[in-house]
């Protein structure tokens, strides 16, 4: 996704396992691939009759490019319907916070929307959309929207496009699991230190329990002492041991890591099981 950006102008995205947001999981995997599929084909119907149809205030190609302008932007694309008692949660929940969207319009830079439908609408409906979608969007976002006439009369509907929506937010998981990695990587690199520092420590002690044996005279002070001693060079080996093994445990994540990170550059169709 993060190269595909810079190639396009907009992107928009949709993760499979959003679609239980809106049907059982026991459904057919074709259902609810239909689903999905159909969602966005409404969306992108929607965007084209905005274009080539006719209406009291007309939005043309020149609109829909202003929109566009720029590289990489975040995208929400939505198209429904809507009845007229609808108040403003009611509609927030169908137009503005799409089940099947991992993201919002939160922090959207440009935006258009044209509503469509019945002859006799009200300007307080018309009001009451602009205001459900300019409350989320960013303060000075640019706004352009249109009325347009429907073959359905009876049914009114709204089609949104927002782009420039907040990227942060939406790449802040992959943000926090590279964090939670450097986390591990620090913690790791302590352990180790640690190891290493006790290591020393034990040296030195037994260093001063040598001292003591040639001060000593009594031959079984003398025995306890090399025993403990013994005892302690023991345990020396096995920190050292630690401190390895601990060395290694870091090597071998790292080149899991990387290796993880090499198999999702490869399509999932062209990876190796």
């Amino acid at each position: 996704m993060k190269e595909i950006r810079n190639h396009v102008n907009a992107f928009s995205v949709i993760p499979n396992e959003r679609i239980f947001q809106v049907i059982e999981k026991t459904a057919p995997l074709k259902k609810a691939l239909a689903v999905i599929n159909n969602h966005l084909s409404q969306s992108i119907q929607g965007l084209i009759e905005v274009i080539y149809e006719t209406g009291l205030i007309n939005i043309d190609f020149a609109d829909l490019e202003t929109i566009f302008a720029g590289r990489g932007r975040l995208a929400y694309l939505n198209s429904i319907k809507i009845n007229k008692n609808d108040d403003k949660k009611e509609l927030a929940k169908k137009l503005i916070n799409s089940s099947l969207y991992p993201y919002g319009i939160e922090g959207g830079e440009a935006v258009l929307f044209n509503i469509s439908g019945q002859k006799n609408l009200s300007l307080a409906q018309v009001n009451r959309i602009a205001e459900t979608i300019s409350e989320k969007v960013y303060k000075n976002a640019k706004i352009i929207f249109g009325i347009s006439d429907s073959k359905n009369k009876t049914v009114t509907r709204v089609n949104l496009l927002v782009v420039g929506c907040d990227q942060a937010k939406f790449f802040k998981k992959d943000e926090e699991r590279k964090t939670k990695k450097k986390t591990k990587k620090r913690i790791l690199k302590k352990k180790k230190v640690k190891k290493v520092l006790s290591v020393s420590k034990t040296k030195n002690k037994v260093k001063k329990e040598v001292k003591e044996i040639k001060k000593t005279k009594p031959k079984k002070k003398r025995k306890e002492i090399k025993v403990k001693i013994e005892s302690e060079k023991k345990e020396i080996k096995k920190i050292r041991k630690n401190a390895l093994q601990v060395k290694e445990d870091i090597k071998k994540e790292e080149e899991e890591i990387i290796s993880r990170e090499n198999l999702y550059k490869i399509p999932t169709f062209l990876r190796k099981k």
